[in-house]
């Protein structure tokens, strides 16, 4: 039986080009897409691991792996409507990829799918990856149309070491009954969901917060701004049971406008659970458009 071959970092580009080429193009991604995303990467903390399948000089396979902070990790596969790539070689190269993560500690592997894209699903669903749900990827200006700041009867307080495990414990008590993706909650311990989030961009303790009221700890912002980019992600905000349908989720639209505003980003964007009709309508009143979706999958090893 042929085994996948694991790419040294410096070939790692031949694998990017395939993954992240347009499904539905044959032409591959160029160096500067490849770059940018390397980059990217980089900026974020991420680790980058590739393998491939060859039949003679030819890729008949090709898988990339992210290692995310926090200890998961996302799955990229090529489309296979590029000349070469075999779809029996693809399900063997995922399934020895995911063998030899097994023991590398991860709490689960993530596969992001393009609804259009039959053949990795097929692939993926192969490798025991189940489906979680849809996710919307939503975005909008920060400056039009314009947003009021939120009022002044909230109180903020940014990230600090020091309020490390305050944060971990507000984070845990906001996915009590949410509607976010609530199969991945109590999947992993709080600083390692902490860990995660800091890895979806460029790191600053600024724009985290806590937002208060009335002297209590009332809802979680937790932003980052994405490399090489004029935008900035929402890459989680949530609220205690405690505070539900008091208007936090709107304050902390303002508030993450409000910061965008002040560091001259262009550009808010988010992804949410298709299934969270709440923050769905939340965010079609702030004008969050969508640009693009994707089928979310969890793979866990027994």
């Amino acid at each position: 039986m042929q085994h996948a071959e694991r790419l040294r970092p410096e070939e790692i580009a031949i694998a990017l080009a395939h993954v992240l080429a347009d499904p539905g193009s044959a032409a591959l991604a160029g160096p500067k897409q490849v770059a940018a995303f390397r980059e990217y990467v980089a900026a974020c903390g991420l680790g980058c691991e590739a393998a491939v399948l060859r039949r003679g000089a030819a890729l008949s396979a090709v898988c990339v792996v992210l290692l995310l902070p926090g200890r998961t990790a996302v799955v990229m596969l090529p489309s296979l409507s590029r000349g070469g790539l075999e779809e029996r070689d693809q399900r063997a190269c995922v399934a020895e990829l995911l063998a030899g993560l097994r023991d590398r500690g991860l709490y689960y592997a993530q596969a992001l799918i393009e609804p259009a894209a039959i053949d990795q699903r097929r692939i993926i669903e192969a490798a025991g990856f189940i489906f979680l749900t849809g996710l919307l990827y939503l975005r909008r200006g920060v400056t039009y149309p314009w947003v009021e700041p939120p009022a002044a009867d909230a109180h903020w307080l940014s990230y600090s070491d020091a309020q490390r495990e305050r944060f971990e414990r507000l984070v845990l008590a906001t996915y009590a009954d949410s509607r976010d993706c609530p199969e991945l909650a109590g999947l992993r311990p709080a600083e390692d969901v902490l860990a995660a989030h800091r890895g979806a961009g460029v790191f600053d303790p600024e724009l985290w917060q806590i937002a208060q009221r009335d002297g209590q700890d009332a809802g979680v912002l937790l932003m980052a701004r994405l490399p090489a980019s004029d935008a900035a992600e929402v890459a989680y905000t949530g609220v205690p049971r405690a505070f539900r349908r008091r208007g936090m989720g709107s304050l902390m639209m303002r508030r993450a406008l409000q910061l965008c505003r002040e560091r001259r980003v262009q550009q808010l964007t988010l992804v949410v659970d298709e299934r969270n009709d709440a923050a769905r309508a939340l965010y079609a009143r702030f004008g969050m458009g969508e640009y693009g979706r994707r089928l979310a999958y969890i793979h866990r090893w027994a």
